[in-house]
């Protein structure tokens, strides 16, 4: 024990009330569809069962990798395309904007939902999305950012 019980008991409780407060705004909204990739090359996503998807969810999206029984798995571009997600996030542990323009470059996902609208989506502090722990909500904000705002600004 690290004798800092009751800082951590408040802490947890401010979670619980913001998580629940997050998911009475959520609540029934219509759910994007949204494949989280955590590479490019290959393509490698974001599965059922997983962190990731929780906050997905959370966010108010429906994670594409939930109809695949892996917390993680190496995606083919051609379920990609059959897929169709209406926003793609990119959550690399680099700098994502060149694999941004890459997806959105590659011809075989020209007709894509998200490439199509804009909403293939990098520059997350995959630092608060990708490791569990008391600042995950800004994470969560980052991801309902992703699924809400105009997109089509930041392509290059």
């Amino acid at each position: 024990e690290a004798g800092c019980r009751e800082t951590g008991d408040r802490m947890a409780a401010a979670l619980r009330a913001e998580i629940a407060a997050v998911r009475a705004e959520t609540g029934d909204a219509a759910r994007p569809r949204v494949l989280a990739l955590l590479w490019d090359a290959p393509l490698y996503a974001v599965g059922r069962q997983s962190f990731v998807s929780e906050l997905i969810a959370l966010a108010g999206g429906d994670n594409l990798g939930d109809r695949v029984d892996r917390p993680y798995f190496q995606a083919s571009p051609e379920w990609v395309i059959e897929s169709d997600p209406d926003a793609i996030f990119c959550l690399f542990h680099i700098p994502s904007e060149k694999a941004v323009a890459r997806l959105r470059a590659t011809p075989a996902f020209a007709a894509l939902t998200a490439v199509r609208q804009g909403r293939v989506v990098g520059g997350f502090d995959v630092d608060l999305i990708l490791r569990p722990g008391p600042r995950v909500m800004r994470g969560v904000a980052q991801l309902r950012d992703g699924l809400t705002r105009n997109i089509q600004q930041e392509q290059p």
